[in-house]
């Protein structure tokens, strides 16, 4: 996973002014590794339950409270520290070149007047140019999901997801509803999971009882 130097920066500057959660946040905005990511899940959890320990009387806030959050700070920046910095790779990685902007545009818009073959072939030309373009692979599955590709859309989500999507949860929510199609129950109760913001989403709810009543 390469995180990029100014994004570590931010979230040390966080640590140092003793926003915990805010640093929590930000970490877990990011795509990362899913065993980054259960790692950083679980120290949360544990600076959560501390704080409830504190407001419940159950700790002392300033022995065994702050102690604990010591511990907490002190994993979380080995973590931190673990995680690949390629600040190179990184910049190469996030640099788009105008070529493909271009053409990611020109995808947009045959996918908004429906010329769904065609900007699956645009959005193809996009990725030629810069393979790391997240969003193209994005749009690129959401055309053919509304071609009826449902397995081949799930596998352009699945390199948008490696590619550092601009939404995530966009992803998984679309993942879902294209494995929902295929009648695939347990992932697309799998991607309802991994997403983040739930409440952008007013359908998930519906989304989960049909997934749920398939046979």
């Amino acid at each position: 996973m390469v995180l990029t130097s100014l994004t570590t920066k931010q979230i040390r500057e966080m640590v140092g002014k003793g926003d915990i959660e805010g640093a929590f946040s930000k970490l877990l905005s990011i795509p990362l590794d899913a065993g980054v990511q259960n790692e950083i899940i679980l120290l949360q959890s544990r600076f959560n339950l501390n704080n409830i320990h504190i407001r419940k009387g159950f700790a002392d806030p300033i022995k065994e409270g702050q102690i604990e959050v010591n511990k907490i700070v002190d994993s979380l920046l080995k973590i931190l520290n673990n995680i690949t910095i390629d600040s190179e790779t990184a910049e190469k990685e996030t640099t788009i070149p105008d070529a493909a902007k271009d053409l990611y545009s020109v995808g947009l818009a045959l996918y908004r007047s429906d010329e769904l073959e065609k900007a699956v072939e645009v959005f193809t030309r996009a990725i030629g140019i810069y393979n790391h373009y997240g969003d193209a692979y994005f749009f690129r599955a959401i055309c053919k999901a509304d071609m009826g590709l449902f397995a081949k859309a799930i596998n352009d989500y699945g390199r948008a997801l490696e590619k550092n999507v601009t939404s995530p949860d966009d992803v998984f929510n679309h993942m879902a509803i294209c494995y929902y199609r295929l009648g695939d129950k347990e992932n697309a109760l799998r991607c309802i999971e991994k997403i983040k913001t739930p409440l952008q989403f007013p359908h998930l709810h519906e989304l989960r009882i049909q997934i749920f009543n398939l046979k």
